[in-house]
């Protein structure tokens, strides 16, 4: 089972796999993506998807408007939640770090890595 690592993620009232389901439903990463990195099995995918369909998502698992605006909403908050993890190496460690695993990144891209996880 894949580790969780969430201890930047906002405490939504919908819950995190619900918030990442609707993440899921914006197509920015792909449903088996993120079931395999958050280690969900199906009943915690279909309870979470049920869950953000509740006005973040259309019946046929469209991202509403309202399910948009939570995204962003999540986004912003998580990017405040989680700055001071990059505090100690600055914005210039921060782009050398990004430099460094572009390749990695790259790397799983060309070989379909997320395509074979949708």
């Amino acid at each position: 089972m894949a580790t969780r690592i969430s201890s930047c993620w906002p405490p939504t009232t919908s819950g995190r796999a619900t918030a990442t389901s609707s993440n899921a439903a914006t197509g920015r990463l792909p449903v088996g993506v993120i079931r395999a990195t958050r280690g969900w099995d199906d009943e915690e995918w279909a309870g979470a998807t049920a869950r953000a369909a509740r006005g973040w998502l259309d019946a046929d698992g469209t991202v509403t408007d309202a399910g948009i605006a939570a995204r962003e909403r999540i986004e912003v908050e998580t990017d405040e939640r989680c700055a001071a993890l990059w505090e100690p190496i600055g914005g210039t460690g921060a782009r050398r770090l990004a430099e460094l695993i572009a390749p990695v990144n790259d790397a799983f891209t060309a070989a379909g890595t997320c395509r074979q996880l949708r």
